[in-house]
Parts: C-alpha cells; sequence; structure tokens
C-alpha cells in the first residue's frame, strides 16, 4: 500500500498543474455523454456540446503530454 501512496505522490509532482485540469475537465465531459440523457432529458444539443467538449479536451491533453510541461 505504501508504494501506491509513492505512487501517487510521484505521479502529482511530476504530472503539471494544467494537465489535471484538462483531465478533469476530459473526465466532466465522458462523464456527461454517458449519462446525457438522464441528465440532459430537455436540451437536445447537450450531445453534441459535450462529445466537442469531450473531443478539445482530448486534443489539449494529448498536446499537454506532447509539450512536456
Amino acid at each position: 500500500m505504501s508504494a501506491v501512496l509513492r505512487l501517487g505522490q510521484l505521479l502529482l509532482r511530476v504530472i503539471p498543474q494544467r494537465l489535471w485540469w484538462v483531465l478533469g475537465a476530459l473526465v466532466f465531459g465522458l462523464m456527461n455523454m454517458v449519462f446525457s440523457s438522464e441528465v440532459w432529458p430537455n436540451t437536445p444539443l447537450a450531445s453534441r456540446f459535450f462529445t466537442a467538449w469531450t473531443v478539445g479536451c482530448g486534443v489539449l491533453f494529448t498536446g499537454g503530454m506532447a509539450d512536456g510541461r
């Protein structure tokens, strides 16, 4: 268990804060896409919006990983 905690601490130090924000936004977009019919039943364009949101976050995430900052 202590090895897992050390790995978590290492990841928190190594991965830049900007990538954590993008990862959080990516997970938010994915969750909204999965549950769009329950969360947004009266908003038909929510599915398109969160698809674009997720794709944009995916591009930012991969760009941030390639950038190495």
